[in-house]
């Protein structure tokens, strides 16, 4: 398999032609300034079926919030088969050495939004924590309505956007994206949306907003609240103001549980609502789902950001990496796989060796980055996947291996 750069002179129409069939665009000038956008902040590789592009894989750089650190990311924002290519191997082959490409470059981590959970498994992918979207009737919110107007914004002031994203309240597990045009693109997609936020920023910039999208549902809703960017308190709640006030019309807004915080403790009565409109299009109702997910690409890093001054682990990990058999003999970056000792306590580290007096856990990368980016216990895991150890292993683990719930807080 041969992959070269997205070349935009030469590649445009195949790519137009590939999103048209797969549905991710329409003919329409938006979606085609979308992908436009879209290509110029991404890395994009490509394959060629018949002389022309017919696989691609774009990558965008990050980074990933792990307790006090700031891990470099790859993150896989979209892969892409045209009819002609289905099911010859090549998109997974491709994703594979895109990954392996920033993991020599420098990335930590890894990170993707999935279509469906299983396929990218085989490239040492595990599911992150479950998002908890919610449809919420904005007259049950138990905040006041916004006391002051909000500015209307659009895709002139895209830039400032993402720096206001960029700038919002800072959790465990969070993604940053570095490229403003992501926010650009996303405008572009989500036709129809419309941003209202305030400028409280320094020299007046944005300093909190919510784009929102009617999804062809301008007079009721729901309508779905794709982003939400706050920093404190009274900027979330000045926010859920504004979608107050505009609950005389509109009935529904779905959106996911801002990080750390859950929405049901900001809504009056609601286990009353979601008995009361069960059977309706605007049923208050919670659906909780993950749709991205991580792997590890450097243990050593990864490892060393897990600060836990009160823990004191030490184990072997034998470490499996299902990625190696999707790379080149040549790739500059093979996996983690392979035996480590691993230390757990005020400064940790992972090291190549294995030390028989120590503990040996055995996981898949896809199992322990589950475990080390947090949320899901080792007795769980050790169920649910590939994970083992002895037992006195693994309950030190749940007891001293504690972080907070990672929430990525960035849609891709």
């Amino acid at each position: 398999m041969d992959a070269r750069d997205y070349d935009r002179e030469r590649d445009k129409d195949a790519m137009l032609r590939i999103w048209r069939e797969i549905g991710w665009i329409e003919d329409k000038k938006p979606h085609t300034e979308g992908m436009d956008f879209y290509l110029e902040a991404c890395r994009t590789r490509v394959c060629e079926v018949h002389g022309e592009a017919e696989i691609a894989v774009s990558m965008l750089g990050g980074t990933m919030r792990v307790l006090e650190h700031d891990l470099p990311l790859a993150i896989v924002a979209g892969v892409y088969t045209g009819r002609a290519g289905r099911q010859q191997g090549h998109a997974t082959a491709l994703t594979a050495q895109c990954i392996a490409q920033d993991a020599a470059g420098g990335a930590a981590v890894a990170s993707l939004g999935v279509f469906d959970t299983g396929f990218y498994d085989r490239l040492g992918f595990g599911t992150s924590m479950k998002m908890r979207v919610m449809t919420i009737d904005p007259r049950a919110l138990k905040v006041p309505r916004a006391s002051r107007p909000p500015l209307r914004l659009g895709i002139e002031d895209a830039e400032q956007l993402h720096a206001c994203r960029l700038a919002r309240r800072v959790v465990h597990g969070q993604v940053q994206i570095t490229d403003w045009r992501n926010t650009a693109y996303e405008m572009k997609w989500n036709e129809g949306t419309f941003v209202l936020g305030y400028r409280d920023g320094p020299g007046g910039t944005i300093s909190h907003f919510a784009a929102i999208d009617p999804g062809g549902k301008e007079e009721h809703g729901p309508y779905w609240v794709w982003n939400m960017t706050w920093s404190t308190r009274e900027q979330l709640r000045e926010l859920l103001g504004v979608f107050k006030s505009l609950g005389d019309q509109v009935h529904g807004f779905r959106m996911e549980d801002p990080p750390g915080i859950s929405m049901q403790d900001l809504i009056d009565r609601p286990l009353a609502w979601n008995r009361m409109t069960r059977d309706s299009a605007f049923g208050k109702r919670t659906l909780a789902v993950g749709t991205n997910q991580n792997r590890i690409c450097d243990l050593p890093r990864c490892v060393a950001a897990i600060n836990l001054p009160g823990a004191t682990l030490a184990f072997n990990l034998r470490l499996t990496d299902p990625i190696e058999g999707y790379l080149p003999a040549d790739a500059p970056w093979r996996g983690v796989g392979g035996d480590w000792i691993v230390r757990i306590n005020g400064a940790s580290s992972a090291e190549r060796g294995h030390d028989d007096a120590l503990p040996t856990l055995e996981a898949s990368v896809n199992a322990f980055t589950r475990l080390w980016l947090g949320g899901h216990q080792a007795s769980a895991l050790a169920i649910s996947t590939d994970l083992s150890g002895p037992t006195g292993l693994i309950e030190a683990l749940d007891r001293q291996f504690v972080l907070p719930t990672p929430c990525i807080d960035w849609a891709y």
